[in-house]
């Protein structure tokens, strides 16, 4: 689990277990180029509703109509015990259409993200690459050509979605998996329900070590694609 620190020995175990396609192959590489940015990817992210937005959508004419209009975009579900709504977006960028279009029907939406950054572009992580979550979290996980394949489903994220109540974000850039919790204290509980459907999460961290364990060569571990070979392997 995530929680814990692992090494090359549980690497070794993973790989073991691993069915991911040969990391060369014609369909791995084309996946990952299908992949290549953010904005194309599925994404899903999760919102607490105020008591007058909630209000709206215990109506059972009012959701109906939403979740048919909200269609274009992709799909949400409604947790009414935790007062949250989970959407799930063909496409990240859609993002900022897609939360002009609920807004307009639920009025102001709090994402717990800075207020400039309700937009199309990718989530931005440490290292100089955008602002961070207001007490909140990031990860990223480097990702099997399994992984890769089974996260470009749309149906899948909705799957994925179901298992939290309010976490932040979720998306796939380039060959990383993104997640952002907007609690610090909820980032272990994201991620383990994540390793239960997809398997083992690697951090880029992570991986190094196991390659500098296993006597791997230095431009081979600070090599993203020697990275994903050896994952893949």
């Amino acid at each position: 689990p995530i929680a814990f620190q692992r090494g090359s020995g549980s690497f070794n175990r993973h790989r073991k277990g691993s069915n991911s396609g040969a990391p060369g192959s014609p369909r791995s590489m084309a996946a990952r180029r299908r992949r290549s940015t953010i904005e194309h990817n599925v994404h899903i992210e999760t919102f607490k509703l105020r008591d007058e937005q909630k209000e709206k959508m215990d109506d059972p004419d009012f959701i109906r109509k939403l979740r048919n209009d909200f269609t274009n975009f992709g799909s949400f579900t409604y947790d009414a015990m935790n007062r949250t709504v989970g959407i799930v977006l063909i496409a990240q960028k859609m993002r900022k259409t897609a939360f002009i279009f609920l807004e307009k029907r639920l009025g102001s939406i709090e994402t717990n993200r800075p207020d400039d950054e309700k937009s199309n572009g990718p989530i931005k992580i440490n290292g100089g690459a955008g602002p961070m979550l207001k007490q909140g979290d990031q990860r990223r996980f480097l990702l099997t050509d399994m992984q890769l394949e089974v996260l470009s489903s749309t149906q899948f994220m909705q799957q994925i979605v179901q298992d939290f109540t309010h976490f932040g974000t979720l998306n796939v850039h380039e060959d990383e998996l993104v997640l952002e919790s907007y609690k610090r204290s909820r980032t272990i509980a994201a991620c383990q329900k994540l390793e239960r459907r997809l398997g083992a999460l690697w951090t880029v961290e992570e991986i190094a070590q196991c390659m500098s364990d296993l006597g791997c060569s230095e431009d081979d571990i600070e090599s993203r694609a020697e990275q994903l070979k050896f994952l893949n392997g």
